[in-house]
Order: structure tokens, then C-alpha cells, then sequence
């Protein structure tokens, strides 16, 4: 019984995720043959905002496309690849294009916006850690905190950015051997359990396993 509860959810959601996809493509379609840059713009950025990264990426890529030179378009283009969790390096060119032109009068939102916030810096940061670029990483996380202000809603973030970019630094002049040790039950199985990831706050570890049925459960 439990097995087909499962298949019937997996089933479920597979079609519900093809609809969806059918959906997302119609209307970026449309917009592509008659929605104005006004239009795609605050399409995107509203997707953005309900977190919907993938759909709003495919919308910024054909505003990149139409206005290459745009600041604050190649911007957005670089925090929504962020964001997205995949691809994240290539949000380096757009970000780095983006930097050269940063306005303390940044208007949020507003499709007429040809210039980048100061929040370029941050995820500029992000892109160059990722890219093992840990020099250029801390730069941009020091300059984002003294443009952004220690009130600023990422500049907590930042400081946690900056350290990390830190400790990599050092840990990459200082290699090191490590021994991979099991840790027994209730984390690993006697299954493969592999590609751990720890959030940044380094409160929670995720790990791909292949276990015939898992119980979701959490550890403190």
C-alpha cells in the first residue's frame, strides 16, 4: 500500500510538473514575439520575487540578449543564476559586467533602471568564491559592507562570506589528507551515502543516499 501512495504522488507530481512546464513555455513565447521590455522586465521581476528562478532566468536571458549593455539587466541576470543553485558560475560575466556600473540611487523594480545596486558586489563575491577566485571573492564582500552599511539586510551574510572566503584561502595553501569515516546509524547505512552538503550557515548537512525507503527525519 505504502509503495503505491508513492508511485501514485511520484505520478502526481510528474504531470502536475509537465503541465507547468507546457504553461512556462507558452508564455515565454509570447512574450518573446509581443511583450514589450516594460513587460518582460516586471514579468521577471515578480517571478523573482516568488522565487520562481528558473522561469524569471529564461526571461532575463532574452532582456541580456536585447539590451547587452544594460548594468542593471546583467545584474539581475547574475543574481537569478545565484539564486537558481545551478550553473552559479555563470553569473560571473554578467556580475562583472554589472559592477562597472553601480548607482547609490538604485531604483528596485523599475524597468527604466540602466544601472546596478551595490548588492553586484555581494553576489559578485559569491561568483568569485565559487570560481576559487577567493581573493577577489574578499574584496568585493569588504566593499559590499562598507557601501551597504552594517544595516543592510545581506551584511550579515557578507561577514559570513568573507570568513568563509577566508578559511578557503587558507585551506587551499595548506592541504591536507582526510580519512572518510562512516558515522553509523542514525546518519549513514550500510547503503551508499555520498555528495554531503552543508548549508552555509553550517546548521544542516544534506547527502544523496541510496536507501530502498527513507523516513524523513531531522538531527540535531
Amino acid at each position: 500500500m505504502k509503495m503505491c501512495k508513492s508511485v501514485s504522488v511520484l505520478l502526481t507530481v510528474f504531470i502536475v510538473g509537465f503541465m507547468n512546464a507546457q504553461i512556462n513555455h507558452e508564455i515565454l513565447n509570447e512574450l518573446k514575439t509581443e511583450g514589450s521590455f516594460k513587460m518582460k522586465f516586471k514579468k521577471a521581476y515578480n517571478l523573482m520575487d516568488r522565487g520562481n528562478f528558473e522561469f524569471a532566468l529564461e526571461i532575463w536571458k532574452m532582456l541580456v540578449a536585447e539590451q547587452p549593455q544594460n548594468y542593471n539587466i546583467n545584474y539581475q541576470l547574475g543574481e537569478c543564476y545565484i539564486q537558481l543553485g545551478k550553473n552559479k558560475l555563470n553569473a560571473l560575466k554578467y556580475l562583472d559586467k554589472a559592477e562597472h556600473k553601480i548607482s547609490k540611487d538604485y531604483q528596485d523594480g523599475e524597468s527604466d533602471e540602466n544601472e546596478a545596486p551595490v548588492e553586484t558586489k555581494f553576489y559578485l563575491g559569491i561568483a568569485y568564491h565559487l570560481n576559487s577566485e577567493f581573493d577577489k571573492a574578499i574584496e568585493r564582500f569588504q566593499s559590499f559592507r562598507r557601501k551597504g552599511g552594517k544595516y543592510h539586510q545581506l551584511y550579515d551574510a557578507a561577514s559570513l562570506a568573507f570568513a568563509q572566503s577566508e578559511k578557503a584561502k587558507a585551506l587551499i595553501k595548506q592541504r591536507r589528507n582526510y580519512l572518510i569515516t562512516n558515522l553509523g546509524e542514525p546518519i549513514n547505512s550500510e547503503c551508499s551515502d555520498y555528495n554531503p552538503a552543508v548549508t552555509a550557515d553550517g546548521n544542516m548537512m544534506f547527502f544523496t543516499s541510496k536507501r530502498d525507503y527513507v523516513e524523513l527525519r531531522i538531527f540535531q
